[in-house]
């Protein structure tokens, strides 16, 4: 009897645990092709894969590409892979000297016009369509 009650309430336990759970947000990837922008930062998410050559003349694939026009840059500056697997949302960005920087974020808005993504530190960016 002892026994029953005790996978009882381990039972009842991992019900309650289970029940609150946060419903995932998955966004519709077809949406965040294009161009984005968040003040005076840009990011552009491509469709297809391009060449991107590195200081040695060897060329990786990159589909996307980041820049500020504050610092008097155009679109080009700082390119990356992108993938997006459910709400998690990775940008590998590559060095010109062959080394990639992984940063790795949540989209928990995505539509037409807007875009929000929150870092691992909890600050969130919110994006409009250009």
């Amino acid at each position: 009897m002892k026994h029953k009650r005790i996978l009882l309430l381990l039972s009842c336990a991992v019900l309650v645990i289970v029940s609150c759970e946060r419903v995932s947000f998955t966004p519709d990837k077809d949406l965040i092709y294009g161009k984005w922008a968040s003040g005076s930062t840009y990011y552009r998410f491509d469709r297809s894969y391009q060449s991107y050559m590195l200081f040695d003349s060897t060329y990786v694939q990159v589909n996307g590409t980041r820049w500020n026009t504050a610092d008097d840059v155009t679109e080009g500056d700082q390119w990356f892979r992108w993938t997006l697997d459910g709400a998690a949302l990775t940008l590998e960005h590559q060095m010109y000297m062959g080394g990639v920087s992984p940063k790795s974020y949540t989209v928990t808005a995505l539509n037409s016009s807007s875009m929000t993504w929150e870092d691992s530190y909890g600050n969130r960016t919110t994006f409009t369509k250009q």
